[in-house]
């Protein structure tokens, strides 16, 4: 409405009526325009939310999947050293090193120990004698070393410990 027909409008009650009649039914189709493409942008972003929702779900169900087989294939990769591949692998590997450190005969008549002190772990390396001879410079010549019991290898297998210094290729 304009200024012309506002002032018009006031001589004429009824046309006022009218004229604001018009303008409140075009603003009632505006509105319900705008709400009809407010529902269709809506319905959209559901659907877009939806697939991508759904999409979420496969990955994480393949992620699941795969980090299961990861945890299957550490669980039954054999850490054992080389001779204790022919024994099954234990449960839990707590137990499989228990089962380990008690098979290795560290006791002088050859039996194993549960919980073997540091005392014992050392007297299986006392009394091993390792000779290098050198030369007027200091360079080694030659080495000698008494051979390692079968115990002895086991535990620095165990350990992790290099064997070569010790005279075990």
């Amino acid at each position: 409405m304009n200024g012309e027909s506002a002032a018009y409008a006031f001589e004429d009650p009824q046309e006022t009526i009218r004229l604001l009649q018009e303008e409140l039914a075009r603003t009632n189709r505006e509105v319900l325009a705008l709400t009809v493409e407010l529902e269709k942008r809506v319905d959209e972003r559901t659907a877009e939310l939806t697939a991508t929702q759904s999409q979420l779900r496969k990955t994480n169900a393949e992620l699941r999947q795969l980090t299961a087989e990861l945890e299957e294939r550490v669980f039954h990769t054999d850490f054992r050293p080389e001779w204790e591949l022919q024994k099954p692998v234990p449960i839990t590997l707590h137990d499989y090193f228990a089962e380990l450190v008690a098979s290795l005969a560290l006791y002088p008549e050859g039996r194993g120990s549960p919980a073997p002190t540091a005392e014992l772990v050392f007297n299986i390396l006392e009394g091993q004698r390792r000779h290098r001879l050198l030369d007027e410079q200091g360079a080694e010549l030659c080495r000698f070393h008494d051979e390692l019991p079968e115990a002895a290898r086991q535990l620095l297998e165990l350990l992790g410990v290099e064997r070569e210094p010790y005279g075990v290729a």
